[in-house]
């Protein structure tokens, strides 16, 4: 037997014969159709936009950092949503963007004084933002120390913080909330 395909002859013909119908065979065969149609909207929701474009997941913690920054900073910009549980970010469209397959993405085209790039990775794209674009209410660089040693130890939480992402635990994130709670008000 052959591997399944999409095709007509993705079915043996005694399966035909066996189910006593061709409804599984024309099921697949209507699904192609749909799945080409799929794949175009995806091609089309993933093409570079002019402006500045966030690559977004709600629910996605990572995506929440760049969000609050492009916020913070008043940085006007527009939101594809990728929908991660239906498996968006791993359509060749969106690896394009990503090839490591996670959100965010901040793509930047055709903004005067700002380079055309793809940015993905959270902490470089708030790094970069905050680098490339003050702040409206507190100067440049505002949401990062300019002190090397200040900025090292950003970086040093930057990295603990993103380790707690790939644990599926909550009250992982709970902690995180604790001790950033106590970091700010002590």
């Amino acid at each position: 037997m052959s591997h399944p395909s999409i095709d007509s002859t993705a079915l043996p013909a005694d399966d035909a014969e066996q189910n006593g119908s061709h409804s599984h065979r024309k099921k697949l065969l209507m699904e192609k159709p749909q799945a080409e149609e799929i794949n175009k909207q995806l091609e089309r929701k993933f093409q570079a936009l002019k402006g500045i474009t966030l690559y977004d997941s709600p629910s996605s913690p990572c995506s929440r950092r760049v969000r609050m920054v492009l916020i913070d900073k008043e940085i006007p910009y527009q939101t594809v949503e990728v929908d991660l549980l239906t498996g968006e970010q791993i359509h060749p469209a969106f690896l394009k963007l990503n090839p490591n397959g996670k959100v965010p993405v901040l793509t930047i085209f055709n903004i005067e004084g700002l380079p055309n790039c793809v940015l993905y990775e959270s902490n470089v794209i708030t790094e970069f933002l905050d680098t490339v674009i003050p702040n409206v209410h507190y100067g440049e660089h505002a949401l990062y120390p300019t002190d090397p040693w200040e900025r090292a130890k950003v970086k040093m939480w930057q990295d603990w913080e993103l380790g707690l992402t790939d644990v599926s635990h909550p009250e992982h994130y709970f902690c995180l909330y604790v001790c950033l709670f106590v970091c700010l008000f002590d």
